[in-house]
């Protein structure tokens, strides 16, 4: 869900608005949520509306619908840091990954948006149910940039819950996920 999810961010934003996808850490079940870090270079002046967040919930329905594969690609690093040059994140990120896996970096792509994954990852889009709603953007810092933090709850494709219950995840999916979070600071509202 949180490569869906960045998926998601990449093509809801206007070309004016840069989207640096930073990372989305690895999925802990017990917080409740799924995340995408994202720097929008906005320095926290965006805080999204209800509106705002019920398109990002939409796009993700979207997306699920397409049935679009989820295909595993490994490249060598220097492809993948001619693919990801323009962002800064996955730059340092890449020469570190290729040290522990022989000079290869594992990528995945669903429709057009590529990103770096160690994977594993469902077959397909449509896994996603109709049941997913990206509840909260949190403004947190990583390495002192200021950054956001989508975090999405969703349930698989025919698993089916009553309206309460699903608002009982809604709620606990807006709490701030701590993933990957150590050396991260959460921002101070100003």
């Amino acid at each position: 869900c949180s490569f869906m999810l960045s998926a998601v961010i990449d093509m809801a934003f206007k070309d004016d608005i840069l989207v640096e996808q930073h990372s989305f850490p690895a999925p802990n079940v017990a917080s409740g949520s799924f995340v995408a870090d994202v720097d929008l270079k906005c320095d926290h002046d965006w805080s999204p509306t209800k509106q705002e967040l019920q398109v990002f919930s939409s796009l993700m329905h979207r997306l699920a619908e397409q049935n679009l594969k989820f295909e595993r690609l490994v490249v060598s690093s220097d492809l993948a840091k001619a693919m990801f040059q323009d962002n800064q994140y996955k730059s340092q990120q890449i020469p570190s990954i290729a040290g522990n896996f022989q000079d290869k970096i594992t990528l995945y792509r669903v429709g057009d948006y590529v990103d770096i994954s160690g994977g594993p990852m469902v077959g397909n889009t449509s896994f996603l149910g109709r049941r997913c709603t990206i509840p909260v953007v949190h403004k947190i810092a990583h390495d002192g940039k200021p950054m956001f933090r989508f975090q999405g709850v969703a349930l698989p494709k025919d698993v089916y819950l009553n309206h309460a219950a699903f608002s009982i995840l809604e709620e606990r999916a807006s709490r701030i996920n701590m993933a990957g979070l150590q050396t991260t600071t959460k921002s101070k509202p100003v």
